[in-house]
Formats: C-alpha cells, sequence, structure tokens
C-alpha cells in the first residue's frame, strides 16, 4: 500500500458500492455511469493494494478489509459534510 492516499473520491464511490450492493446501484445514486463507478473501484484496489469486493452475479460484497476500512470511511464522509456546511455558513454571512 502506497503510504499516502490521495483518492478521496475514491471513498465516495466506495461507500456508495458497500451501500448499494452493486455498482449499478451506486451509479444510478451517484449520477455515474456503471462503467465508470466499476472502473474508480477497480483503480481504488488496485492503489489501496487490496481487494474491496468479492463479485458474483448478484453484486459486490464487501470483504473483510472493507468492512475493516468501512468505519474509517464514514468518518471522512462525515468530515467533508461537516467541511461543508463549515464552508456554506461562512459564505453566508
Amino acid at each position: 500500500m502506497k503510504s499516502e492516499f490521495r483518492n478521496w473520491s475514491g471513498i465516495r464511490i466506495f461507500l456508495a458500492v458497500v451501500r448499494a450492493g452493486s455498482t449499478l446501484a451506486a451509479a444510478r445514486q451517484l449520477g455515474m455511469a456503471q462503467p465508470t463507478v466499476a472502473r474508480r473501484i477497480e483503480a481504488l484496489e488496485h492503489e489501496l493494494g487490496v481487494p474491496l469486493f468479492e463479485r458474483d452475479t448478484r453484486g459486490f460484497h464487501p470483504t473483510e478489509m472493507a468492512r475493516a476500512l468501512l468505519p474509517k470511511a464514514e468518518e471522512i464522509e462525515a468530515a467533508t459534510t461537516r467541511f461543508a456546511q463549515t464552508i456554506e455558513a461562512l459564505t453566508c454571512t
């Protein structure tokens, strides 16, 4: 695994796939094309050096590693939400 992780938008896609259970459902929620979501997951797995999902005909299933990373990804999501809310509050004054 690389020492410095730089793919913050990949976390949003990772969370969407975990929650939706498939790249197709996640793509619909994100307003993206399904092949783009699938490629972004593959790129994230490559960047991290670990498989995040087991794939089968019923969808994408988080691996043990993905389940271990999920709480941290959710913390990042919450932090980015708070960041955006702070920006909005500061610019609306």
